[in-house]
Protein backbone atom coordinates (compact mmCIF):
# COMPACT_ATOMS: atom_id res chain seq x y z
CA UNK A 1 0.00 0.00 0.00
CA UNK A 2 2.76 2.16 1.01
CA UNK A 3 4.62 1.38 -2.25
CA UNK A 4 1.43 2.28 -4.36
CA UNK A 5 1.50 5.81 -2.65
CA UNK A 6 5.23 6.42 -3.47
CA UNK A 7 4.40 5.49 -7.43
CA UNK A 8 1.34 7.65 -7.29
CA UNK A 9 3.62 10.76 -5.64
CA UNK A 10 5.97 10.23 -8.29
CA UNK A 11 3.71 9.77 -11.23
CA UNK A 12 2.26 13.16 -10.03
CA UNK A 13 5.60 14.97 -9.75
CA UNK A 14 6.58 13.88 -13.83
CA UNK A 15 3.02 15.09 -14.94
CA UNK A 16 3.56 18.13 -12.98
CA UNK A 17 6.94 18.75 -14.54
CA UNK A 18 6.18 17.67 -18.19
CA UNK A 19 2.82 19.83 -17.84
CA UNK A 20 5.12 22.73 -17.08
CA UNK A 21 8.04 22.02 -19.53
CA UNK A 22 4.88 21.44 -22.14
CA UNK A 23 3.18 24.93 -21.15
CA UNK A 24 6.46 26.41 -21.46
CA UNK A 25 7.55 25.29 -25.03
CA UNK A 26 3.79 26.41 -26.21
CA UNK A 27 3.93 30.09 -24.93
CA UNK A 28 7.69 30.63 -25.98
CA UNK A 29 6.66 29.19 -29.56
CA UNK A 30 3.59 31.33 -29.21
CA UNK A 31 5.82 34.49 -28.40
CA UNK A 32 7.77 33.71 -31.53
CA UNK A 33 4.91 33.47 -33.24
CA UNK A 34 3.61 36.75 -32.27
CA UNK A 35 7.32 38.25 -32.72
CA UNK A 36 7.22 37.54 -36.46
CA UNK A 37 3.49 38.79 -36.83
CA UNK A 38 4.92 41.90 -36.14
CA UNK A 39 8.14 41.68 -37.56
CA UNK A 40 9.35 44.65 -39.97
CA UNK A 41 11.11 43.86 -42.77
CA UNK A 42 11.64 46.14 -45.79
CA UNK A 43 9.80 46.05 -48.88
CA UNK A 44 8.85 47.98 -52.49
CA UNK A 45 5.73 50.11 -52.35
CA UNK A 46 4.30 53.12 -53.90
CA UNK A 47 5.31 56.14 -52.84
CA UNK A 48 2.64 58.10 -55.20
CA UNK A 49 -0.12 56.33 -57.65
CA UNK A 50 1.76 54.64 -60.66
CA UNK A 51 -0.67 55.01 -63.76
CA UNK A 52 -1.16 51.91 -65.72
CA UNK A 53 1.09 51.67 -68.52
CA UNK A 54 4.20 53.00 -66.48
CA UNK A 55 6.91 51.10 -67.66
CA UNK A 56 9.08 49.67 -64.53
CA UNK A 57 12.53 51.41 -64.81
CA UNK A 58 10.64 54.43 -65.14
CA UNK A 59 8.91 54.45 -62.10
CA UNK A 60 11.85 53.29 -60.01
CA UNK A 61 14.33 56.27 -61.91
CA UNK A 62 10.61 59.19 -60.94
CA UNK A 63 10.71 57.97 -57.64
CA UNK A 64 7.60 56.10 -57.36
CA UNK A 65 9.06 53.64 -55.76
CA UNK A 66 10.94 53.08 -53.38
CA UNK A 67 11.49 51.39 -49.95
CA UNK A 68 9.48 51.29 -46.71
CA UNK A 69 8.99 49.11 -43.67
CA UNK A 70 5.63 47.06 -43.67
CA UNK A 71 5.15 43.77 -40.76
CA UNK A 72 6.30 40.55 -42.24
CA UNK A 73 2.52 39.44 -41.96
CA UNK A 74 1.78 41.59 -44.45
CA UNK A 75 4.13 41.18 -46.74
CA UNK A 76 2.38 39.35 -50.19
CA UNK A 77 3.04 36.62 -52.44
CA UNK A 78 5.34 37.61 -54.76
CA UNK A 79 6.57 40.87 -53.58
CA UNK A 80 9.84 42.39 -55.48
CA UNK A 81 12.76 42.15 -53.75
CA UNK A 82 13.98 45.57 -52.23
CA UNK A 83 18.00 44.91 -53.92
CA UNK A 84 16.31 43.54 -57.50
CA UNK A 85 13.94 46.67 -58.52
CA UNK A 86 15.92 45.82 -62.12
CA UNK A 87 13.08 42.64 -61.67
CA UNK A 88 10.16 44.63 -63.15
CA UNK A 89 12.36 47.16 -65.37
CA UNK A 90 11.12 46.17 -68.53
CA UNK A 91 7.92 45.49 -67.34
CA UNK A 92 4.58 48.19 -67.39
CA UNK A 93 1.70 48.39 -64.65
CA UNK A 94 -1.12 46.20 -65.63
CA UNK A 95 -3.53 48.98 -63.84
CA UNK A 96 -3.26 51.67 -61.67
CA UNK A 97 -1.04 50.86 -58.52
CA UNK A 98 -2.29 53.32 -55.25
CA UNK A 99 0.26 54.95 -53.44
CA UNK A 100 1.23 52.32 -50.47
CA UNK A 101 1.00 49.73 -52.20
CA UNK A 102 3.20 47.05 -52.13
CA UNK A 103 5.12 46.31 -55.19
CA UNK A 104 4.78 42.20 -56.07
CA UNK A 105 5.77 40.79 -58.89
CA UNK A 106 1.94 40.35 -60.00
CA UNK A 107 1.27 44.23 -60.11
CA UNK A 108 3.89 44.35 -63.43
CA UNK A 109 3.15 42.82 -66.84
CA UNK A 110 5.15 42.54 -70.61
CA UNK A 111 3.08 44.81 -72.82
CA UNK A 112 2.51 41.61 -74.82
CA UNK A 113 -0.44 41.16 -71.86
CA UNK A 114 -1.14 45.05 -71.36
CA UNK A 115 -3.70 45.19 -73.51
CA UNK A 116 -1.37 43.69 -76.74
CA UNK A 117 -1.22 47.60 -77.96
CA UNK A 118 0.07 50.97 -76.73
CA UNK A 119 -3.43 52.16 -75.52
CA UNK A 120 -3.13 50.10 -72.33
CA UNK A 121 -0.07 52.73 -71.54
CA UNK A 122 -1.51 55.59 -72.76
CA UNK A 123 -3.10 58.30 -69.59
CA UNK A 124 -6.70 59.17 -70.17
CA UNK A 125 -6.81 61.44 -72.64
CA UNK A 126 -3.12 61.04 -74.15
CA UNK A 127 -3.13 59.78 -77.72
CA UNK A 128 -0.02 58.21 -79.35
CA UNK A 129 2.10 59.95 -82.40
CA UNK A 130 4.91 58.79 -84.27
CA UNK A 131 7.39 60.83 -86.52
CA UNK A 132 10.69 60.39 -88.26
CA UNK A 133 13.78 61.59 -87.81
CA UNK A 134 17.49 60.72 -89.19
CA UNK A 135 20.29 59.81 -86.73
CA UNK A 136 21.99 63.44 -87.15
CA UNK A 137 18.99 64.82 -85.48
CA UNK A 138 17.58 61.84 -83.30
CA UNK A 139 20.12 61.68 -80.85
CA UNK A 140 22.15 59.24 -82.82
CA UNK A 141 19.22 56.72 -83.01
CA UNK A 142 20.00 55.93 -79.50
CA UNK A 143 16.71 56.84 -78.06
CA UNK A 144 14.85 53.90 -76.40
CA UNK A 145 11.36 53.07 -75.22
CA UNK A 146 10.42 54.50 -71.86
CA UNK A 147 13.25 57.95 -72.60
CA UNK A 148 11.59 61.36 -71.86
CA UNK A 149 12.78 63.44 -74.99
CA UNK A 150 12.54 67.31 -75.94
CA UNK A 151 11.30 68.42 -79.77
CA UNK A 152 12.61 71.17 -81.26
CA UNK A 153 11.45 72.89 -84.60
CA UNK A 154 13.89 75.29 -86.49
CA UNK A 155 11.36 76.59 -89.14
CA UNK A 156 12.26 78.62 -92.34
CA UNK A 157 9.54 81.18 -92.48
CA UNK A 158 8.83 82.69 -96.27
CA UNK A 159 6.97 86.13 -96.51
CA UNK A 160 4.41 86.89 -99.12
CA UNK A 161 4.11 89.89 -100.70
CA UNK A 162 2.05 91.87 -99.35
CA UNK A 163 -0.33 95.58 -100.12
CA UNK A 164 1.72 97.16 -96.50
CA UNK A 165 5.04 95.31 -97.72
CA UNK A 166 4.97 94.64 -101.79
CA UNK A 167 8.97 93.94 -101.34
CA UNK A 168 8.87 91.08 -98.85
CA UNK A 169 7.82 87.98 -101.25
CA UNK A 170 10.31 85.50 -101.15
CA UNK A 171 12.32 86.78 -98.19
CA UNK A 172 13.12 84.20 -95.69
CA UNK A 173 13.56 83.99 -91.84
CA UNK A 174 14.93 81.27 -90.20
CA UNK A 175 13.55 80.72 -86.24
CA UNK A 176 13.89 77.97 -83.71
CA UNK A 177 12.92 76.82 -80.21
CA UNK A 178 11.41 74.27 -77.91
CA UNK A 179 8.41 72.82 -79.65
CA UNK A 180 7.39 70.10 -76.83
CA UNK A 181 9.09 69.45 -73.50
CA UNK A 182 9.02 65.91 -71.61
CA UNK A 183 7.33 63.53 -74.12
CA UNK A 184 7.51 59.86 -73.24
CA UNK A 185 8.88 57.26 -75.63
CA UNK A 186 6.28 54.25 -76.40
CA UNK A 187 8.14 52.30 -78.98
CA UNK A 188 11.48 52.58 -81.21
CA UNK A 189 10.71 51.64 -85.29
CA UNK A 190 8.32 48.85 -83.82
CA UNK A 191 9.29 47.55 -80.83
CA UNK A 192 7.57 48.85 -78.01
CA UNK A 193 9.96 46.27 -75.59
CA UNK A 194 12.13 48.94 -73.37
CA UNK A 195 16.25 47.13 -73.70
CA UNK A 196 17.18 44.73 -71.44
CA UNK A 197 19.64 45.43 -68.83
CA UNK A 198 23.81 44.15 -70.58
CA UNK A 199 25.23 40.86 -69.37
CA UNK A 200 27.67 40.79 -66.58
CA UNK A 201 30.92 40.85 -67.09
CA UNK A 202 32.63 37.55 -66.11
CA UNK A 203 35.41 38.25 -68.45
CA UNK A 204 37.33 40.00 -66.21
CA UNK A 205 37.63 42.58 -68.95
CA UNK A 206 37.77 46.33 -68.28
CA UNK A 207 36.09 47.26 -71.54
CA UNK A 208 32.77 48.56 -70.77
CA UNK A 209 29.58 47.89 -72.32
CA UNK A 210 27.99 50.95 -74.37
CA UNK A 211 24.47 51.85 -74.63
CA UNK A 212 24.70 51.04 -78.38
CA UNK A 213 25.26 47.01 -77.56
CA UNK A 214 21.60 47.03 -75.68
CA UNK A 215 19.63 49.72 -78.19
CA UNK A 216 17.14 48.16 -80.33
CA UNK A 217 16.97 48.72 -83.78
CA UNK A 218 16.08 52.15 -85.12
CA UNK A 219 14.98 52.59 -88.02
CA UNK A 220 13.94 56.63 -87.29
CA UNK A 221 10.73 55.66 -86.64
CA UNK A 222 9.50 57.64 -82.94
CA UNK A 223 6.17 56.97 -81.55
CA UNK A 224 5.67 59.09 -78.33
CA UNK A 225 2.73 60.34 -76.38
CA UNK A 226 0.95 63.49 -76.65
CA UNK A 227 -2.13 65.18 -75.45
CA UNK A 228 -4.24 66.64 -79.03
CA UNK A 229 -2.89 69.85 -78.88
CA UNK A 230 0.70 68.26 -78.62
CA UNK A 231 -0.22 66.29 -81.73
CA UNK A 232 -1.65 69.46 -83.63
CA UNK A 233 1.99 70.84 -82.97
CA UNK A 234 3.68 67.95 -84.31
CA UNK A 235 1.97 67.93 -87.33
CA UNK A 236 2.42 71.40 -88.05
CA UNK A 237 6.11 71.23 -87.66
CA UNK A 238 6.03 68.46 -89.82
CA UNK A 239 4.07 69.90 -92.64
CA UNK A 240 6.69 72.31 -93.61
CA UNK A 241 8.80 69.50 -94.82
CA UNK A 242 11.85 70.80 -96.88
CA UNK A 243 11.63 74.19 -94.86
CA UNK A 244 11.90 73.00 -91.57
CA UNK A 245 13.86 70.56 -89.41
CA UNK A 246 12.87 68.80 -86.31
CA UNK A 247 15.71 68.06 -83.78
CA UNK A 248 15.22 66.11 -80.52
CA UNK A 249 16.93 66.00 -77.05
CA UNK A 250 17.26 63.10 -74.24
CA UNK A 251 16.40 64.05 -70.66
CA UNK A 252 17.88 62.73 -67.69
CA UNK A 253 15.75 60.23 -65.55
CA UNK A 254 13.44 62.25 -63.47
CA UNK A 255 12.63 65.18 -66.15
CA UNK A 256 9.54 66.61 -65.14
CA UNK A 257 8.20 68.82 -68.38
CA UNK A 258 5.90 71.17 -65.67
CA UNK A 259 9.36 72.43 -64.33
CA UNK A 260 10.98 73.04 -67.87
CA UNK A 261 11.23 76.61 -68.68
CA UNK A 262 11.18 76.99 -72.38
CA UNK A 263 14.04 80.19 -73.34
CA UNK A 264 12.64 83.45 -73.28
CA UNK A 265 13.47 84.64 -76.70
CA UNK A 266 13.11 82.24 -80.25
CA UNK A 267 16.08 82.01 -81.60
CA UNK A 268 17.18 83.68 -85.32
CA UNK A 269 19.92 84.81 -86.59
CA UNK A 270 19.73 88.40 -84.83
CA UNK A 271 19.74 86.64 -81.12
CA UNK A 272 21.93 83.71 -82.18
CA UNK A 273 24.58 84.31 -80.04
CA UNK A 274 24.68 85.20 -76.48
CA UNK A 275 26.88 88.59 -77.30
CA UNK A 276 26.23 91.47 -79.44
CA UNK A 277 28.21 91.24 -82.32
CA UNK A 278 28.68 94.21 -84.56
CA UNK A 279 30.18 92.80 -87.70
CA UNK A 280 26.82 90.76 -88.12
CA UNK A 281 24.76 93.79 -87.44
CA UNK A 282 26.23 95.61 -90.13
CA UNK A 283 26.30 92.32 -92.63
CA UNK A 284 22.19 92.44 -92.45
CA UNK A 285 22.13 95.76 -92.93
CA UNK A 286 23.58 94.90 -96.26
CA UNK A 287 21.56 92.23 -97.30
CA UNK A 288 18.83 93.20 -99.63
Amino acid sequence: MRNWRVVTAVVTVVAAVLAFVLSFAYLRHADERAQDKVKQVEVLVARETIPAGTLGSTAVAEGLIGPDKIEQKNVPVGAVSVSDPGAIGSLVAGSDIPKGEVIASGLFVSTQHAGGTLTAQLKPGDQAMSFTVDPSHGVANLIQVGDSINVIASIKVIKEKSVLDPNAAGATAQFTAFLIPGLKVLAVGTSTQAPSAPPANTSGSTTPTTTANRTPANLGLITVEVTPRQAEQLAHAQFYGGNGTLYLTLNAPGFDPAKFRTPTEIVDIQNLFDQKLNLVDRTLAQLP
